[in-house]
């Protein structure tokens, strides 16, 4: 049997297991192999070890062959840069969220989240979706 490469076959045959089955596309031949890939990984085997039969391409086939004419491609990998968090201008309403934060905490510990939402709230005249975005960049920068 005449192997061409990208054509599909299936590959029946028994080994101690029992009896197999094999549909995959071939990637290269030889008078005494055949090598071709399928959906679980390349096979290689001796064209005399099983029945070989041509089909037509599965319609759920969904392997792509290797490029064996393509150089691989070299890839490199750069750690992704991290901004630092942006500073806060003298008087803008980070800082003072800041300041305020940085008064309520008492011998280092953090207050209540609940807690520092109604202080922006009341004091930065701040929404609670405000004050609840602020205490949370807050806390992070403590």
């Amino acid at each position: 049997m005449n192997f061409i490469r990208d054509e599909f076959v299936q590959w029946t045959g028994t080994d101690q297991a029992g009896k197999f089955s094999h549909i995959g596309q071939v990637v290269s031949c030889s008078d005494e192999s055949i090598e071709f890939v399928t959906p679980h990984g390349v096979i290689s085997t001796s064209v005399d070890d099983g029945a070989f039969r041509h089909i037509s391409r599965p319609q759920d086939w969904s392997v792509v062959l290797p490029k064996s004419t393509k150089k691989p491609v070299k890839t490199t990998h750069t750690k992704p840069t991290v901004k630092p968090m942006a500073t806060a201008k003298v008087g803008s309403k980070k800082e003072k969220a800041l300041d305020l934060y940085t008064l309520m905490m008492d011998n280092g510990s953090h207050p209540q989240r609940k807690d520092v939402i109604e202080s922006f709230m009341a004091n930065l005249d701040m929404t609670k979706a405000g004050a609840s975005t602020y205490q949370a960049m807050c806390k992070k920068a403590h």
